[in-house]
């Protein structure tokens, strides 16, 4: 089923709208295989080959969650892509999913993941896949180098962030310090960036220098509506293309076609085209 997935998936980029007919039937068909890594910590991932990725509990989810089909749809647009980049920055990385695969579709990946335990698992499993292509930091991303206070929520620690980035944390939350490191430093020679920094998005992107984003593309995620105009105001004064899967990949021409939440599914920024292919 995953291996045929991913041939589909490129084919039918005009289906990729989360909650049409087709995003919700593919999504119930694959939650069964998905299931029996509980059991197995590993997949047979399709064109990734075996993938090796034991069960963790990150609070009310897991890591069986973070294969859902909007993340599916990114690994698929990373293996077709291939050709087209070298270097990627993974900000945000989690348990290191993401940038295992893109490790694995031969991507020199650099991650940062600023929770002390995500980022252990982060090393055990670029450990278990045999990945050497990869540098991992215990750090947060902003605008700046520095360090800031960071809230890490123990419901769902995939919504951990620095400290002002989300308004209304709830639930049992816990506060550390981290070390922050300046993106434009990060993104010197970067060709794709993956950046899900849970709230943060707008200090980095729209503090940026316009610039950049020439030889930049970037798939992101978006966390609420301020930083949704935000981003989208930074973009459009500065004319870099959006292109939103709320709408299957269609270029934003106002702000009613951008993401929102998750939800949404993801925003690719590129001062060119979106090619589903090498």
């Amino acid at each position: 089923m995953i291996k045929k997935l991913f041939e589909v998936i490129p084919n039918i980029s005009g289906f990729h709208q989360p909650g049409c007919g087709l995003h919700n039937f593919i999504q119930e068909a694959i939650r069964p295989e998905v299931a029996r890594m509980k059991a197995t910590g590993s997949i047979d991932f399709g064109p990734f080959g075996n993938l090796i990725f034991p069960y963790h509990s990150m609070g009310n989810i897991n890591s069986l969650n973070l294969f859902e089909l909007d993340e599916i749809f990114l690994f698929s647009y990373y293996w077709e892509s291939r050709k087209r980049y070298k270097r990627v920055l993974d900000l945000g990385a989690n348990l290191g999913l993401h940038t295992v695969l893109l490790a694995k579709c031969g991507y020199d990946v650099t991650c940062l993941e600023p929770v002390k335990e995500h980022y252990d698992v982060l090393l055990q499993n670029i450990e278990d896949n045999n990945i050497k292509s990869v540098k991992a930091l215990n750090a947060a991303v902003s605008d700046k180098d520095g360090e800031a206070e960071f809230i890490i929520v123990r419901g769902n620690t995939t919504g951990s962030h620095i400290a002002g980035s989300k308004a209304n944390p709830y639930g049992e939350l816990e506060t550390c310090k981290v070390p922050l490191m300046a993106f434009e430093a990060l993104v010197e020679g970067i060709d794709l960036v993956k950046m899900d920094v849970e709230g943060h998005e707008k200090e980095i992107i729209c503090k940026s220098n316009p610039q950049l984003w020439q030889n930049v593309d970037m798939m992101l995620s978006i966390h609420d509506i301020e930083n949704a105009r935000q981003i989208f105001n930074y973009f459009s004064e500065h004319d870099i293309n959006m292109y939103s899967q709320k709408i299957n990949w269609g270029r934003v021409q106002s702000y009613d076609d951008m993401i929102v939440t998750h939800h949404d599914g993801s925003l690719f920024v590129s001062s060119g085209d979106m090619h589903w292919g090498n």
